[in-house]
């Protein structure tokens, strides 16, 4: 748990340095807000709620289940351990998960707001292959904003260029066989690595061949660069001192394109400190990740703070 303070304490040190600004699609109309509580307690529950593409979504959950009545009890996070009692071993034991559609099961976040990226009805999930024998539930709040008019062709486009390729990820293949090609200003999770095991010189060559350009702030041992166009804004911070990696961006399909390379390159979703919850860490042989998403001025910023271990 001290580890896991100070990792956070120096990536939170790093963020401060940052100052983004997010490019937005301006739109027609005002968005509407619905809200839904749902039981959760066993099996995949198919809801009747029907998220449309481009809508906002966000999910709490709060209660406890008692899994098995031997191996623990567990809140919406979930529990470590038990690998083989999990419907999903990505996620920890008697975690609540939820999919729109045909999407991957992801864990829900009090933290995250999501972003649809096609139609599809809610599905939630205990991630326990056996909950016969589970007792209590998880009371699951929805909220939906729709989607403003105008928005969806812009988001469509976007999708089509970066995200679709994402369903045919090859667990063999590394995140540069997967995301080639992407817009200037984005960067692979496979970027982020070779950034995260260079020298400041070596990381300057590299970044720079990334359209990335030097900026104020810099010292002898901390090094920031940023992107700026109509579409993108982003910057990177190189930190030997701290030996941390920081790229923070607006756009959504490079902060997806990432999260879907985690788990291909082996990464396991780590539970933090309640503290420090708006925090995601990953981890796997070779890398510790944290990942932050703020809104500020109703704008959102994705954060990726990246260490050689």
């Amino acid at each position: 748990m001290i580890r896991a303070k100070n990792k956070v304490r120096s990536y939170l040190l790093a963020i401060s340095f940052l100052c983004i600004y997010s490019t937005v699609c301006t739109a027609q109309g005002s968005p509407t807000t619905r809200s839904y509580t749902f039981d959760v307690s066993a099996y995949i529950k198919k809801t009747t709620l029907k998220i449309s593409e481009g809508d906002e979504v966000h999910i709490s959950a709060s209660g406890s289940i008692v899994l098995r009545g031997v191996t623990g009890t567990t809140g919406p996070d979930g529990i470590d351990g038990f690998t083989n009692c999990r419907m999903d071993a990505v996620f920890p034991y008697g975690a609540l998960l939820y999919k729109i559609g045909d999407d991957d099961w992801n864990i829900v976040d009090a933290n995250d707001t999501i972003i649809a990226e096609r139609l599809g009805y809610l599905k939630l999930m205990v991630n326990d292959n056996d909950p016969t024998g589970n007792n209590g539930k998880f009371i699951v709040k929805v909220t939906v904003k729709s989607a403003r008019a105008g928005n969806i062709s812009q988001k469509t486009t976007a999708k089509a260029a970066i995200v679709e390729p994402e369903k045919g990820i090859d667990p063999g293949k590394g995140p540069e066989e997967i995301s080639p090609g992407l817009p200037a200003g984005e960067l692979t999770l496979s970027d982020l690595q070779k950034a995260s095991g260079y020298n400041l010189t070596d990381a300057k060559s590299f970044l720079t061949s990334k359209k990335f350009r030097p900026d104020n702030g810099s010292n002898d041992h901390m090094h920031k660069y940023i992107f700026n166009n109509d579409d993108i804004s982003a910057s990177v911070i190189k930190d030997v001192k701290d030996n941390q990696t920081t790229f923070a961006t607006s756009s959504y399909n490079n902060y997806k394109s990432i999260k879907a390379a985690l788990v291909a390159n082996g990464y396991t979703r780590h539970t933090m400190v309640k503290k420090v919850q708006v925090v995601s860490e990953y981890v796997n042989d070779s890398y510790t990740l944290f990942i932050l998403l703020v809104k500020l001025n109703n704008k959102y910023q994705y954060t990726f703070a990246i260490k050689k271990l």
